[in-house]
């Protein structure tokens, strides 16, 4: 996926000189589509050269730096922005760059073998193929709930907590509560969680999801606020390591891309529709309807995971689609 990465740091590099609106946003449209490109190849190769039983340590050891190097950059972002914001997108188009030359230099191909296997053009609907297959539309449901119920957390709760009477400062000091308990405690909680089934785990992960959004109805004073985005944040730092490497578990080796690919499409899909229908809830029917229907949404998607995690270690094809069995010993699920 080097080249897709090349494509996404001369995206950056082209709008880092754009200075027209119409070149910037046609600069800007171009990043969005070339910038994401390598994220399911990326993810596909961690599930090809990680053992299964590995997987869920290995995608939040990636949580966990993509996190941490967050929060160095956001001051590092803020003191090289004196000297211009031009500078901030040649930095990121030329590591960008280098990142795609270690992978080209230190990563061999990982892609199953073709050689001797008659290769058909790829098709609009070969890429709609995970779609095809129950199973892995049973899993994108509840991560497609839960995703929502996050999102909420950088749409509606800023608004939510401003009307309330909270100032952005102080917002921006409950939000990196968040930050926090990720850089610190994510690595514990992967080393805890080891033994525990995937999908349960997930299930775990709607719960404190809802359940901290929930808290948001109770009140707007920064104390309690903290504690709602820790609970929340707990959720998160299980679903985003354990739902990839459960993705991977249900994929066929020779489609591994194909399936990241429609599962971050999923993911996508819930960032555009949350801010949407969350900003509809909290304007009509205010924020305690907002916060308990996430609350409700979250524990409906742990019962559901609870519900498709037995189906799939009974081995039951309920819907009668295709697809690899999955054991039960040997998949964690």
């Amino acid at each position: 996926y080097k080249r897709q990465l090349w494509l996404g740091a001369g995206a950056m590099l082209l709008l880092g000189f754009c200075r027209e609106p119409v070149h910037i946003f046609g600069a800007a449209f171009l990043l969005g589509v070339v910038g994401e490109l390598y994220r399911p190849a990326f993810f596909a190769i961690i599930s090809d050269v990680v053992q299964e039983v590995d997987r869920p340590r290995a995608y939040g050891l990636l949580y966990w730096v993509l996190n941490v190097s967050t929060v160095v950059s956001m001051p590092l972002a803020g003191f090289m922005s004196r000297q211009g914001f031009q500078l901030l997108f040649i930095l990121d188009a030329c590591t960008t760059f280098i990142y795609g030359m270690v992978i080209w230099v230190l990563v061999p191909e990982t892609r199953p073998s073709t050689e001797g296997v008659r290769q058909t053009p790829v098709e609009v609907g070969s890429m709609l193929t995970p779609f095809r297959n129950l199973r892995f539309v049973g899993l994108v449901v509840p991560i497609f709930a839960t995703t929502f119920i996050l999102c909420q957390g950088g749409v509606a709760l800023p608004v939510d907590l401003e009307s309330r009477g909270m100032d952005p400062a102080m917002f921006g000091t409950v939000m990196a509560v968040n930050g926090l308990i990720i850089s610190v405690g994510e690595p514990l909680l992967l080393r805890a969680t080891v033994r525990v089934r995937r999908l349960t785990l997930l299930a775990w992960g709607a719960v404190f999801t809802g359940a901290g959004f929930g808290l948001h109805s109770l009140s707007a004073s920064a104390g309690l606020a903290a504690v709602a985005v820790g609970v929340w944040t707990l959720g998160e730092m299980i679903q985003s390591p354990v739902a990839p490497a459960v993705v991977a578990d249900l994929s066929p080796v020779d489609a591994r891309g194909s399936y990241q690919g429609a599962f971050h499409m999923v993911w996508g899909l819930a960032t555009c529709v949350a801010p949407a229908l969350g900003g509809q809830v909290l304007g009509r029917h205010g924020a305690f309807a907002l916060w308990m229907g996430c609350l409700g949404l979250g524990l409906l998607a742990a019962v559901w995971y609870l519900v498709f995690g037995a189906l799939l270690r009974r081995q039951v094809r309920p819907w009668g689609e295709p697809g690899p069995v999955i054991e039960a010993p040997g998949s964690g699920l």
